[in-house]
């Protein structure tokens, strides 16, 4: 990729920032990407403004502008199917922070809009699956300090308002007419909340809080709630404990086909059939420096989850003439549990960090078994080092672990009349193989004048392990077989050689 940063003054109290950004990953990498199955390209472009001024001593104003867009193409061989994704990504807000001698404020406005569009080409049929966000919204977040002793105080309010465009489908051959079924979602969400810290002694701070919130969704669905909040910390020198309680609820919910959390994936907002999400969690974590040059954290968490939406359908099923996404959307409850354990040590230019998490997560139907939740890796470990050398050189390297993410297996395809047919395995009742990969770099950084040059070269993935990203099939239509096929990840291995002025 390309990119560039420039931050300068405008005036004596306004400065501005830009960057962008663009991807060659298709034209240096492209050739790579076809396994003899299946051809695959990328590409993506942003830009990022930012605007910061000093209205007074007190006041301070930011505007922010984001943008970018992402195009991915499959190309499937055994199938003469051309998958295509374009996704893009539109922000803007302005923000104001007033500190006062007591009370501070900060108060803010965004509108924003994600698009994506999903297109199926099989020759015969051409099918496009739009889906879309659009928001715009308001916040403001109140503070007073020393409202009595050892006593703080914190309050607020948000309001957004959402149109949101479930995926349809627009189907051109065999009859069809590429006609659009069904219309946007608009959905409506206010919230104000309020807590109080409180210093006991020099040891103990608390926390504590409520929010309450409403919504509206589709065909007039209404919620409304109240989430307590409460954290303790106990604080020593050198470290400290932390017990955190609350009620969650979550009610934009992001669901699809892609067990990958692709931008195929797509937002649904509150209805009926998927309500708000509920979750009530317990978390406590501990941190300590053993010494100066070694430090040690660990924590602990278990969240109760109540109506999280689970989409059931598959990448065939949107062919079907009544397709809608919503039908395909069931609630389930379930718990996410797990914990981490991390050391750093520092000295003598050298650091390294050491990790490892253990998450399970459960969910179940009414009326059906549990299995295992979408996404959750149930063993992470991470081991990165670095030395600084001396004032040019500095080098490092990343070894990642991760156990494969879970998946409904196929198990048997076949063909009734014109139509291809499959049956699924208990749901995600398999797993992909362990993830794991070393990624090595080294930086060389020197001046000329004003000038700070920087050249890094880096290795991701330097032994080439052929990580699975996802499992599918394949069918011999000579001979009828149907065979699984694991497709590894795009990035084999990735040399990069960059190059940064900076002045």
């Amino acid at each position: 990729a390309s990119s560039g940063y420039l931050r300068m003054p405008v005036g004596k109290r306004v400065s501005a920032a830009v960057s962008g950004r663009v991807s060659y990953l298709d034209a240096l990498y492209g050739g790579m990407l076809d396994d003899g199955h299946m051809r695959a390209s990328y590409g993506l472009c942003d830009l990022d403004v930012a605007v910061t001024g000093e209205i007074s001593d007190a006041d301070r104003v930011r505007g922010t502008f984001h943008y970018n867009g992402d195009h991915l193409d499959y190309d499937d061989h055994d199938f003469s199917l051309l998958t295509g994704l374009r996704w893009s990504n539109l922000l803007g807000g302005a923000d104001w922070r007033h500190d006062g001698e007591r009370l501070w404020t900060e108060q803010g406005v965004w509108g924003s809009r994600f698009a994506n569009d999903l297109v199926l080409d099989m020759n015969a049929v051409r099918l496009k699956a739009p889906t879309a966000i659009s928001e715009v919204g308001m916040r403001g977040v109140f503070g007073m300090d020393g409202v009595a002793e050892r006593v703080d105080v914190r309050w607020g309010y948000g309001a957004r308002h959402c149109t949101v465009t479930p995926q349809r489908v627009e189907m051109t051959g065999f009859g069809n007419d590429g006609g659009r079924k069904g219309g946007d979602v608009n959905v409506t969400a206010a919230k104000v909340w309020g807590e109080a810290v409180i210093r006991l002694g020099r040891r103990w701070r608390l926390t504590g809080g409520l929010e309450g919130a409403m919504v509206t969704g589709a065909d007039g669905y209404r919620s409304r709630w109240v989430d307590p909040r409460f954290t303790a910390m106990l604080g020593w020198d050198g470290g400290n404990v932390t017990l955190h309680a609350g009620s969650y609820h979550q009610w934009l919910h992001q669901v699809g086909f892609s067990e990958m959390g692709m931008s195929s994936n797509f937002k649904l907002g509150p209805s009926d059939k998927a309500p708000v999400e509920r979750g009530l969690n317990v978390a406590v974590a501990w941190s300590h420096r053993v010494a100066e040059w070694l430090s040690v954290n660990a924590d602990g968490f278990y969240k109760r989850i109540s109506d999280e939406p689970e989409y059931l359908g598959a990448v065939l099923d949107i062919v079907d003439a009544d397709y809608r996404a919503e039908d395909y959307v069931r609630v389930t409850s379930g718990y996410n549990a797990g914990g981490s354990v991390s050391a750093r040590f520092e000295r003598d230019g050298v650091s390294a960090t050491a990790a490892y998490g253990y998450c399970v997560g459960k969910r179940r139907f009414d009326g059906g078994g549990s299995f295992d939740a979408t996404g959750v890796l149930r063993h992470t470990a991470t081991l990165s080092a670095g030395w600084r050398i001396d004032s040019h050189w500095n080098v490092s390297g990343v070894m990642k672990v991760a156990s494969g993410r879970p998946y409904t297996p196929v198990k048997a395809v076949y063909f009734i009349g014109e139509r291809l047919m499959m049956e699924y395995g208990a749901r995600n009742s398999a797993r992909l193989p362990l993830y794991h990969r070393l990624d090595l770099g080294a930086d060389y950084e020197f001046r000329t004048g004003k000038l700070t040059h920087r050249v890094n070269v880096s290795v991701v993935n330097v032994y080439g392990q052929r990580n699975v990203e996802m499992s599918t099939f394949t069918v011999d239509m000579e001979s009828g077989r149907y065979v699984r096929r694991e497709v590894n990840s795009l990035l084999r291995w990735l040399p990069s050689l960059s190059y940064t002025v900076l002045f």
